[in-house]
């Protein structure tokens, strides 16, 4: 997983610019409004946005040095698609200029692991490679999935897990969840430490003073002022408490 949740995704578009030798489309602008044209001179889109965009990278058969060498975004079905700025908001369209998402939300993010973070009045919210709505905006922030799950917090500051059909596998309850390590993520709950495993099952109840990664399968834990330690089934691996005591 990223560091944290705390860490907004964000949207890096690039805009018709300059053309290219080799470019198959160059972006044209009529009245301050952008589309483009195709390199047998046929109008693909009409002058009518306010900005024809693409994500950067991120995509499995193209990478894209600049707009102008447009030979269209390719999701995992192979479809041509292109990010449009209209009055201020983005949508996605093909290069028939069909929306394909609606030019509402306030940011796209790149596909990651078959979605892509959408964003409107403030709320996230995820779209598959079909384009369609599979978690409607209203999340304060959604992590990309790792592991067939992923980090969602409410607006309300509560950290859950969702799964790729967008159940909740654990109701946001959490003050905050850390940066997976060696398939295991630290949990806080009112100043107590748990953790959870890379399925987000609770393997072990925040009822720690804190708790340390895992390493070699055990993990240091702090509780009372003494030093012990927690296998990965959220077992002490002995009854005995020390003043001190190492990581593994």
């Amino acid at each position: 997983m990223i560091k944290n949740i705390l860490i907004v995704s964000i949207c890096t578009l690039w805009f018709v610019g300059c053309a290219s030798k080799n470019s198959k489309y160059v972006g044209i602008n009529e009245s301050q409004k952008d589309g483009l044209l195709s390199s047998d001179s046929k109008v693909v889109i009409k002058p009518i946005y306010d900005e024809i965009g693409i994500f950067k990278g991120d995509h499995k058969k193209y990478e894209h040095p600049h707009l102008a060498n447009l030979h269209w975004l390719h999701n995992i079905e192979d479809y041509e698609y292109a990010i449009v700025k209209y009055n201020n908001k983005y949508g996605i369209i093909n290069k028939k200029s069909e929306l394909l998402l609606m030019t509402v939300y306030d940011e796209i993010g790149p596909f990651f692991n078959g979605f892509a973070k959408i964003t409107e009045n403030g709320k996230v919210g995820l779209i598959n490679e079909k384009f369609e709505i599979v978690l409607k905006p209203k999340y304060e922030e959604v992590e990309q999935f790792y592991n067939e799950v992923a980090y969602v917090k409410t607006q309300s500051g509560l950290f859950g897990c969702i799964d790729k059909k967008m159940n909740l596998i654990i109701k946001p309850q959490f003050d905050r969840i850390y940066l997976e390590v060696n398939n295991y993520a630290r949990v806080v709950k009112e100043k107590k430490w748990g953790f959870i495993d890379n399925k987000c099952n609770v393997i072990a109840k925040p009822t720690y003073d804190y708790v340390y990664d895992f390493s070699n399968n055990l993990a240091k834990i702090k509780y009372n002022g003494k030093i012990g330690y927690l296998d990965t089934k959220g077992k002490l691996l002995t009854k005995l408490f020390f003043d001190e005591g190492d990581s593994f």
